[in-house]
């Protein structure tokens, strides 16, 4: 984690390489984004209090690319400085640590020559370098359309109860099936239950069905969890710009499309301005 400073004038710097390193750097670039974990403020306020004893004020996720930078506010009267950034690098630059050693070793010597670069503060232990385990989330093959259109049924012959009456025996459409985190799944299809919920059934409650039973195959982690929320709503604004194109170019269909889109534009205010943690507990409990 670095001080926060005020920006300086640098130099742009002159690139001198040939075709093929500007595409292996574009590569190396590409290879450090997929491996770089979804990590969120919650667990940005974590890290900073277990790792630095910091009491966190507030913090918020900056823009980046292969790495993930927080500015951190954090409160304490025997503090140097009260405001920092925390850098959390993506697996494939973090396992380099002659390369860290250096850089920082370099943003330690200009810092002590007044140059405004980053200052590198010590974790608790004294180390400027913390390595973390996070729990992955859980990459697979995915349907990525897994809702009652695509799904055959057919009904049980023995003893079944009242809400036991029918068994899935099939599914259909693999036209969307890809390699994606196995969240990113769930999310689908707990919208496309939502968006199909009958009248007289809350549509959060409704979706909670389909939840519960995936769990009972395979419970979601808690890194699921935390983004599982944000990726229903990600998917409900997808869909709609998605219907949205349709009828621009399908106009004949625009009738049963705004059908679709207005259910969809309600589920989505209603997830929107509800939090997520009460969206969590009428699912599961949570």
């Amino acid at each position: 984690m670095t001080s926060e400073i005020a920006p300086g004038k640098l130099r742009p710097p002159v690139w001198d390489v040939q075709e093929h390193n500007i595409q292996q750097l574009s590569k190396n670039s590409q290879e450090a984004a997929r491996e770089t974990l979804c990590l969120s403020n919650n667990q940005a306020v974590k890290l900073v209090e277990n790792l630095y004893g910091f009491n966190v004020e507030s913090v918020k996720k900056l823009g980046s690319y292969g790495d993930y930078n927080f500015h951190v506010k954090v409160s304490g009267a025997d503090l140097e400085h009260h405001e920092y950034i925390l850098k959390v690098m993506n697996a494939k630059d973090s396992r380099d640590e002659e390369q860290i050693t250096a850089q920082t070793s370099m943003m330690t010597f200009l810092s002590t020559r007044d140059f405004h670069v980053p200052r590198p503060e010590q974790n608790r232990w004294g180390n400027i370098m913390s390595l973390v385990n996070f729990e992955r989330k859980e990459n697979g093959p995915t349907h990525a359309d897994f809702g009652s259109g695509n799904i055959l049924v057919k009904e049980k012959t023995t003893n079944p109860g009242p809400e036991e009456r029918y068994q899935i025996c099939g599914v259909l459409d693999f036209g969307d099936a890809i390699w994606n985190p196995l969240v990113f799944d769930v999310a689908i299809s707990l919208l496309f239950y939502m968006l199909t919920a009958p009248d007289h059934e809350d549509p959060t409650v409704y979706s909670g069905h389909f939840l519960r039973g995936y769990e009972s195959v395979r419970p979601l982690t808690t890194a699921e969890w935390d983004v599982l929320y944000h990726c229903v709503v990600e998917r409900a604004c997808q869909l709609y710009v998605l219907n949205e194109r349709a009828v621009s170019v399908e106009p004949d269909r625009e009738a049963h499309i705004r059908q679709d889109c207005e259910r969809l534009y309600e589920t989505l205010k209603y997830l929107v301005e509800s939090p997520k943690a009460e969206i969590d507990k009428q699912m599961l409990g949570r």
